[in-house]
This record gives structure tokens, sequence and C-alpha cells, in this order.
């Protein structure tokens, strides 16, 4: 198969510090916005930003809550006799969550959206359920929260957008003052201890200022944006080209969706129906991979990837993303040839998301083919630290038993293929591994 061009490409310089990087050592270009000329920085320099931006937004917030705190004594003294309630706060910080995302779930159905998921809290996921077609996901800390949804219309609403983004913030507002609304009236009855209510308060408006300050919160390989940065892109991106609704927005939304309900041929329905005209999203073709891929076309799944790499204006993560989707379709196809190929991709993509499950599971896989045994197994033993969920055992136990059988141990390898059909029956991606791994391992 013939080299991307990626790989064949001159060296660049980083416009940060001067270094000289190869484009294949995934050199990225970032627009800062739509407005200023983009500029290129190594992933070093990339980390190095990206850790400084999340340190200010930190400090910048603790200075707020303390400022609000101070100015709420400062406004109303009498809350000083009161003193802080631990049990108010967490009660507050629950239900503001709650109220926060279903007010944006609520809105965007009042607007025409389509709802998709809500997801409450962070972390593990012990329980959900579904609210008509909206899957409800809990986890396990009530910290935080969003809501998937998509527009319905043809043409792009900055007005219902706006809405939707307005209704968490100004339901924590809401919610704050209807706390203090009946705190006052049934002071007298002392049914709710004032400590309780100004603990509740506090808490969303807490809440409430950390969503409307304009920031990027860092979850592993996502970066999710508050509702202020929202807000404040949606205004500056106002009388723009792209007001007009791009083609592939809300089907790049469904197939997300759809994947993440693991109804692959739905899926793999609104890609073939999307309006593909060259202008998707990296991240449509990333996800139309991922389907390919589920679904058995890994020949399919490896193309779109190859294409993609020749496209030097991603980000970092998103090319992380399509060099191990590549590297795993190739590997799923057979490509044994191409091994060693895969591991420099994922030795790359690993700089960007050196703790991703994915990816190491993806570079254990490129050490077992290449019969680099030993390192294979250490890097699927660090695949399953960083996977609590258990999202990836089956592979975790396919590739342990391609790695069982390179080794001449037959018993420990049909034991742990059978484990890893137990928990997938109809796992392609098992079956893929079993065929040109366990069967046919040379």
């Amino acid at each position: 198969m013939a080299q991307t061009t990626h790989e064949a490409e001159a060296p660049s310089v980083c416009d940060k510090c001067g270094l000289h990087v190869p484009r294949q050592d995934l050199l990225v270009r970032q627009r800062r916005s739509f407005a200023t000329k983009s500029r290129w920085f190594c992933p070093t320099c990339v980390a190095v930003r990206s850790q400084r931006r999340e340190t200010i937004n930190w400090v910048l917030m603790l200075l707020g809550v303390v400022a609000l705190i101070v100015g709420g004594i400062w406004i109303a003294p009498e809350l000083r006799q009161y003193g802080f309630s631990l049990a108010g706060y967490l009660a507050g910080t629950v239900i503001g969550i709650i109220i926060h995302e279903g007010a944006h779930a609520l809105v965007a159905w009042a607007v025409g959206h389509r709802v998709w998921r809500i997801e409450l809290g962070v972390g593990k996921r012990w329980g959900g359920f579904a609210i008509g077609e909206v899957h409800v996901h809990l986890r396990r800390l009530p910290t935080m929260g969003f809501v998937i949804s998509s527009p319905t219309q043809p043409r792009f609403s900055a007005t219902r957008t706006a809405a939707v983004l307005i209704a968490g913030p100004l339901s924590n507002v809401l919610l704050a003052i209807a706390a203090i609304s009946l705190g006052a009236a049934f002071r007298g009855l002392e049914l709710i201890p004032s400590q309780v209510v100004y603990g509740f308060v506090m808490a969303n408006l807490i809440m409430f200022a950390m969503n409307i300050w304009p920031r990027e919160i860092q979850g592993g390989p996502l970066a999710l944006k508050t509702d202020g940065a929202q807000l404040l892109g949606l205004a500056r991106d106002l009388g723009k080209t792209h007001r007009e609704q791009l083609p592939w927005m809300v089907p790049s939304i469904e197939i997300a969706e759809r994947i993440a309900r693991d109804e692959d041929e739905l899926a793999l329905a609104a890609y073939e129906a999307a309006p593909l005209d060259g202008t998707e999203h990296t991240t449509m073709r990333i996800n139309a991979m991922v389907v390919y891929t589920r679904l058995g076309q890994f020949s399919g799944a490896h193309a779109i990837g190859v294409e993609l790499l020749e496209d030097d204006t991603i980000g970092p993560i998103a090319r992380a993303l399509v060099l191990n989707n590549t590297a795993w379709a190739g590997l799923l196809d057979g490509q044994k040839d191409r091994a060693e190929v895969f591991a420099r991709y994922m030795d790359f993509a690993l700089e960007t998301l050196p703790t991703n499950a994915a990816l190491l599971g993806t570079r254990a896989a490129c050490a077992i083919a290449m019969g680099d045994i030993e390192h294979g197994r250490e890097l699927l033993e660090q695949s399953q630290t960083h996977d609590p969920d258990g999202g990836f055992r089956e592979i975790y136990l396919a590739w342990l038993a391609a790695a069982d059988m390179r080794q001449g141990h037959a018993e420990q390898a049909a034991e742990n293929i059978a484990a890893a059909r137990a928990l997938a029956a109809s796992s392609r991606e098992v079956d893929a591994i079993v065929k040109h791994y366990i069967t046919a391992p040379g």
C-alpha cells in the first residue's frame, strides 16, 4: 500500500519553540479563532499551552468563587452568623446538576432540537434509564454533566442555540433564588436550618459561575466547553458563512450517539445518507471508521484513515484518534506486514494521549503482531489499568490469547478466547483477531 503523504513531507518548524519537527511527528496546526492566521505547534508546546491554560482557568475560577462568597457576605452581613452546611452544599450540587442539565434538555426540546443523551456526573457509569428516545446516564461523581442534542432545522438559529445554552446557568440562579425565598418564608417555623439554605444557595451560585465562565474542561481525550465558552463562540461567529447549517453537523451527532448505543447498522445508514461533499468534519469520518470497524468492514475503515492522515490541518487529539483507528483497522484487516508502520503510528498518537486505554491496546496489538510478545503483554496490562469500565475487556482477552498462541500456550489461548466470546459473542473484531493472529498466527 502506498505511503501516506504526511510520512514523506519535509520537516516543519514550531512557531513557539522553533524546533524542527517532521509532519509525521504530529506537528499540528491550531486555529486560535476564525479571524487569526493559523500557527504550527509541536506536540510538546501544545501540551504545555493546554496545561498552562487549564491552570490559569482554575486560578481565576477559585478567585471568582472567593469573590462571590465575600461579596455575598458584604451585601448581606447577616450571612456571617450562618455556618456553612456541607449537607446543604452537597444537596445543592446534586439537585443543581439535575436541574441544570434538565433545563438544557427541556429548552432544546422546546426549540425543536433532538435530544439524544443526558449525562449526570463523571467517572464510572453505575446506572441509567431512558425517557422516550433520550438516554440518561448516571455516573459516580455528581460534579458536572452535559447534554447531547442536535438541531433539526436546515438553517442554523443563533437564537435557539443561545436559549439552550443560557437555560442551564439561568436555572441555577432561579434555584438559588427559590431556596432563599423558601428559607425566608419558613424561617419562623425552623423547618430548614439557615446553614443548609446557605450551603444550597452557594452551591448553585458557584455552579452558575463555573458554567458561565468561558473555558474548556479537559476530560481525557475530550475538551468540553462551558456554556459561557459556547455562548462566546456563538457571539464571535455571528454573521459568518457557517451560520448555514453544515450538511454533516446533524448526521455527525447522530452517528456518534448511535455508536454509543451500539446501533451500528443505524449509524452506518446515517453516514451513508449524509450529504458528504468534502466539507464534513473530521469527527464524522472518525466515527465512520468506528462504525465500519464494528461492522467488520476493516478495509473501508482503513481507507478512510489513510485519507484523513493526508490532512495536516486536524488537531492533535483528532490526529491521535485517526492514527489509532487506522492502525487498528489495518491490523484487523490482516495487514501483518505493516505492523511496524502501525506501531510507529501509535507511538506518535501516544505522545498526545499517553494514558488512553484504546491507544495502549492498539500499540499492544502491534507489538504482538510483530512478535514482541512480552512488550505486548505489558502494554495490555497498562491498557486494562486505564479502562476502569472494562469497555475493552473482550479485546484485551483476544489479544492475550494471540500472545499465548505465539508462545505455544494453546490451552490458555483457548480459555481466553472463550472468555472473550462470553463477553461479546458477536464481536467481529474478536473474530478478526482469531482469524489472523490465532488460527493463522504466522
